[in-house]
């Protein structure tokens, strides 16, 4: 291909063949020879001023024939901007340190070249090419947009005509500052490393991200509520909790219970992840206000729902706990998958109960339950007849909450008198 494109079109792609040595070509004789990469991790990263003059003094590649070209996404761009002012951690630029024949050593940005592009675009700087040649971001100068915490920077840039949207110097200096870490991986420490299997292996899934999948949940959503979920699934997984599968995990469950006794809910109906997303992604937003005010002790309110959670799955333990089949016909599995549904009915059923009603009266209550699930069959508290059998059922348990109810108003009467 090479020479015919010289023949025809007079035009010489030597300079980008990338020679593969008989080294690299070698196939692995022994399990104990396999090759082990040898990575340089800084303790302490740079900052991302120190990395721009790093692009444009020194031999770097942005754009290695393996890579995509630079995308002209603004906003995934400006919320890279907005994760500097935020002091978000921005992950590792992964660089393949290597030499020329001529001794001139090359660094060819394996990961990370978009973070690259768009630091370069925003602080108008350009980078120079292992031709030393200048060259620009396809977004140099770009202006804000999209941001969802410092959303009042929207429209600014480093370098306006308009002044009121002209980035300040404060927060010009604060993204200049930001802190940031390149990996190296030495070609000399390295001899069986290939950069396009590497890149490969970094950019492919084997499950793409779906809303609904926890992974998707991790990477959207602040960690603290997936940190939360785990601990709660760690004491109830496999037994109450379901085992993870395909569909759903135990930490899913947890979360969606919190969010049902962080929104008070009383009014019997079906349930939406739809209102989760929108939860978290509130309180995300919210977090940010917060933090900036120094009001961590409001966020720390957030762990109430989940111990009400913890709770409500511990009422369901201490029911089920002298009878292991009962765990089937109440929560409704079939093989290791269960379903939220059952889930659902037992918070409305059981979240106004406190442990002694329940271990007072638990032959009673598991009777009425398993009265509801084994024969009323409720998949989804979409109709009206499946609202009403479980409304019916609320309405016989509620006989055995008098001593929940009691107790809390004995509670409030201790705090009405403590307050005086």
């Amino acid at each position: 291909v090479k020479n015919y494109i010289l023949e025809n079109y007079k035009v010489n792609l030597s300079n980008y063949e990338i020679e593969i040595k008989e080294s690299q070509k070698k196939k692995i004789d022994s399990f104990h020879k396999l090759p082990k990469y040898n990575f340089q991790l800084p303790r302490d990263g740079i900052t991302i001023s120190t990395l721009l003059n790093k692009l444009e003094t020194e031999r770097y590649i942005l754009r290695p024939s393996y890579q995509r070209k630079e995308i002209n996404d603004y906003y995934a761009s400006s919320a890279l901007i907005e994760s500097v002012l935020l002091n978000v951690n921005i992950p590792d630029i992964l660089v393949y340190r290597h030499e020329t024949e001529v001794g001139k050593t090359i660094f060819e940005v394996v990961d990370g070249q978009q973070r690259c592009f768009s630091l370069l675009g925003f602080l108008n700087k350009r980078y120079k090419n292992i031709y030393q040649e200048e060259v620009a971001s396809e977004k140099e100068g770009f202006e804000l947009r999209g941001l969802t915490i410092l959303s009042e920077l929207n429209g600014h840039k480093v370098k306006s005509h308009r002044k009121n949207l002209k980035l300040g110097e404060k927060e010009v200096e604060k993204i200049k500052n930001g802190k940031i870490r390149i990996v190296y991986i030495p070609k000399e420490n390295n001899p069986y490393f290939s950069v396009k299997d590497y890149f490969t292996r970094i950019n492919k899934t084997i499950v793409p991200l779906k809303k609904r999948s926890c992974r998707y949940w991790n990477a959207a959503f602040d960690s603290k509520f997936m940190n939360l979920a785990e601990e709660i699934v760690k004491k109830y997984q496999g037994t109450i909790l379901p085992l993870p599968n395909n569909d759903y995990t135990a930490k899913q469950f947890v979360i969606h219970l919190a969010y049902l006794f962080y929104q008070k809910v009383d009014d019997i109906k079906s349930f939406s992840t739809q209102q989760v997303y929108q939860w978290l992604y509130q309180f995300k937003r919210k977090k940010a206000e917060l933090l900036n005010h120094n009001q961590e002790e409001q966020i720390q309110k957030m762990r109430e729902p989940y111990e009400k959670a913890e709770l409500l799955l511990g009422k369901i333990e201490l029911l089920l706990r002298q009878n292991k089949k009962a765990m089937e016909e109440l929560l409704g599995i079939k093989g290791t998958k269960k379903t939220f549904t059952n889930f659902l009915c037992l918070y409305y059923l059981l979240k106004n109960m406190v442990d002694g009603d329940i271990v007072n009266n638990a032959k009673k209550i598991y009777n009425m339950l398993h009265e509801l699930f084994s024969k009323a069959q409720i998949k989804s508290l979409k109709t009206e007849e499946e609202v009403e059998l479980l409304k019916n059922c609320c309405n016989q348990l509620s006989i055995f909450e008098t001593r929940s109810i009691r107790q809390k108003q004995f509670s409030e009467k201790l705090e009405a008198m403590m307050s005086i």
